[in-house]
């Protein structure tokens, strides 16, 4: 048959995960910032902006290659970075 999954549903914890947080939100939204750091993943669900993308995507200046997310759970690669190019001064 399918092994471990019941009633045809297979858990994701990512799912869980994410929906733990949302429902921390629905009910202390107070307490629950829309950027932060989640599981040591950084996070962010504020209304993306070009500067933003910008800083995180094209930033020489920024010594990391894997800054967070502009929009969502993660990281995104700051391009700048990974094509080794020089800050600015």
């Amino acid at each position: 048959m399918h092994g471990d999954r019941s009633c045809g549903y297979e858990r994701d914890e990512r799912h869980d995960r994410l929906h733990t947080h949302a429902s921390l939100r629905a009910v202390y939204p107070e307490t629950v910032s829309k950027e932060g750091k989640f599981l040591g993943i950084p996070y962010d669900w504020r209304r993306p902006t070009v500067a933003r993308l910008k800083s995180r995507w094209w930033n020489p200046n920024d010594p990391r290659l894997f800054t967070p997310k502009t929009y969502g759970w993660g990281f995104d690669i700051n391009v700048a970075r990974l094509l080794r190019r020089k800050p600015t001064e």
